[in-house]
């Protein structure tokens, strides 16, 4: 899943066999050398859906959801943030939950201005559409 930061840079995610969430970056043309393994968050059984967005040029969310390991059937939602002054390899980032129970629905991102995100999901009854704005 790519997200572009500026004309010139741009951070991919993506899931792997593992079920860990990897991170890499190009910048000018250039991949990083080797990329970043962001894991999931311990509460997940696995992540089974991901997305990701960018407020402007220096902040970036990525939101995934997915089964929890108390309650199969029970999803949450997590958020990882980023931005221009923490490290370059997310070392300084942590998981941190934004819904505890949710749907097993698609999950979608927007940027609203330069300092807000908000996310969109299905409520636990995959009916009714919730959403929650950071800062």
């Amino acid at each position: 899943m790519p997200v572009a930061l500026g004309s010139n840079h741009v951070f991919v995610f993506f899931k792997t066999g593992y079920n860990q969430i990897v991170f890499s970056e190009a910048i000018n043309d250039r991949w990083r050398n080797q990329p970043i393994n962001l894991g999931i968050p311990s509460a997940l059984w696995q992540v089974t859906r991901m997305v990701a967005v960018a407020t402007g040029n220096n902040r970036v969310s990525l939101f995934v959801s997915g089964p929890t390991w108390a309650d199969p059937s029970v999803y949450a939602l997590y958020v990882r943030e980023w931005n221009t002054e923490q490290k370059t390899n997310w070392s300084d980032t942590t998981w941190v939950e934004v819904a505890p129970d949710i749907g097993s629905g698609p999950i979608a991102a927007a940027s609203r201005h330069s300092t807000h995100t908000a996310v969109a999901y299905l409520a636990r009854d995959n009916a009714s559409v919730m959403m929650k704005e950071r800062q």
